[in-house]
């Protein structure tokens, strides 16, 4: 080839990795590629509805196809309204980037292609009586809402990676189309048979970090899984795993089953805490299980001891797990329906858009009626007492939360996305 043809292919290639890293191309758009992505996802996730081999361990037998995570008659029903609740996802059919809250059916809620007739079975020791009383329940519930992430991220792998093959076909499609415009007339372009982009492009490397943390979340879930079923079995305790049940007397209108992981800087050295939370209410309370591993065993001691201080202290590490931990719960439709719209729509907002840590405190109220009889029950067991500095600051806090004098910007767009690729980095 002609020196000066490969010079002109050079800056060919250099102009399009300047147009890919700068969003120019109109595939990179949100606007374009939302549909298009919606799409394969909309086909794809039917692997969710789908039977497939039971989790259990050995089990060769297909799945019934709705194992719910959270006790649905014990449970779900209780929260539930004409047989609904509402659970906050992604608008899959909307314009725009943003979480809408939607409302599913009790038969259709928290269900996943768990396990098979036998071995659903197993949880109906707590799904009868409604009480996660026992070690060996808790164990269930844990082993249950494991089982429910570990089968939705390999589905959630699946999608993924059919959506990064298919955008990637249209990216270097495009690329192709804008390399053989600028060098028209100067190259044959029959010579040129397609091009490869590898980095460059931010929602391929987006794909691929995800992709990444997602197996990597398998592997520890899965280590949590392989553990917690050896216990079951074999009915001894594990230490690899540590556990903290906590009752409380108030049925709270949530029922969430999840995990959500924060990354800490402890004495120069990177630690993951990885969390499970489970918070199943029933007719007459509501229980709350929390379990990571024994690395962790110092984070969660202070996290535990911090938060079940009280009733207010626990609302708050609720509140904070389902907006900056997991999005998988489901509330009462008229305790949902009578928060302001304006505050409805920041905490729909937050879910995507917060950079927060589930760690750290909430500062809008979800659970108003719950948070006025806590403070009530707070103030009547300090009156006999004068309350400290620290106490008068919290409880001014939490009328703050209620009042909704708090105010959070609701990002645009395009700021959104930006901020999501800064998180996925």
């Amino acid at each position: 080839m002609k020196e000066e043809n490969k010079i002109k292919i050079e800056k060919a290639l250099d102009s399009l990795l300047d147009n890919i890293s700068e969003n120019m191309f109109d595939c990179q758009k949100f606007g374009y590629y939302s549909p298009f992505l919606k799409f394969i996802s909309y086909k794809s996730n039917k692997i969710h509805r789908q039977s497939r081999q039971c989790i259990y361990p050995t089990c060769t037998k297909r799945t019934i196809k709705k194992s719910h995570s959270i006790p649905k008659s014990a449970s779900l029903n209780i929260i539930s309204e004409n047989g609904h609740v509402l659970k906050p996802d992604v608008d899959e059919y909307g314009k725009e980037l943003k979480v809408k809250i939607n409302s599913v059916g009790i038969n259709n809620a928290s269900v996943f292609p768990g396990f098979c007739e036998e071995h659903e079975k197993l949880f109906s020791i707590y799904e009868n009586d409604a009480k996660i009383d026992t070690y060996k329940k808790v164990l269930l519930q844990s082993y249950r809402a494991i089982c429910r992430e570990i089968v939705v991220r390999k589905n959630e792998s699946f999608v993924l990676n059919q959506q990064y093959r298919e955008y990637e076909k249209v990216v270097e499609r495009e690329s192709l189309k804008y390399v053989s415009g600028l060098l028209k007339n100067h190259i044959e372009l029959d010579k040129i048979k397609g091009i490869k982009i590898n980095g460059g492009d931010k929602l391929l490397l987006s794909f691929e970090k995800m992709i990444k943390y997602i197996n990597k979340s398998l592997v520890l879930l899965e280590e949590y899984s392989d553990t917690i079923i050896s216990e079951i079995t074999n009915d001894t305790k594990s230490s690899d795993i540590i556990f903290s049940a906590l009752t409380i007397d108030y049925i709270l209108p949530i029922a969430l089953c999840g995990f959500a992981n924060s990354e800490l800087q402890i004495n120069g050295s990177h630690t993951e805490f990885l969390l499970i939370m489970n918070i199943v209410p029933t007719n007459k309370e509501t229980y709350i299980v929390c379990a990571t591993n024994k690395k962790n065993k110092k984070i969660f001691d202070e996290y535990i001891k911090f938060h079940y201080q009280h009733h207010l202290s626990i609302l708050n590490m609720v509140e904070s797990f389902m907006i900056f931990g997991s999005d998988h719960w489901f509330i009462r439709p008229s305790k949902w329906h009578t928060l302001p719209d304006d505050r409805k729509e920041i905490l729909l907002a937050d879910i995507l858009q917060s950079k927060e840590s589930f760690l750290e405190m909430y500062p809008l109220s979800i659970f108003d009626e719950a948070r006025k009889t806590f403070i009530d029950i707070f103030l009547r067991n300090t009156k006999d007492r004068k309350l400290t500095n620290i106490e008068k600051d919290f409880i001014s806090r939490e009328k703050t939360k209620l009042s909704g004098a708090y105010h959070r910007r609701i990002m645009g767009e395009d700021e959104l996305i930006q901020t999501l690729y800064k998180h996925i980095e």
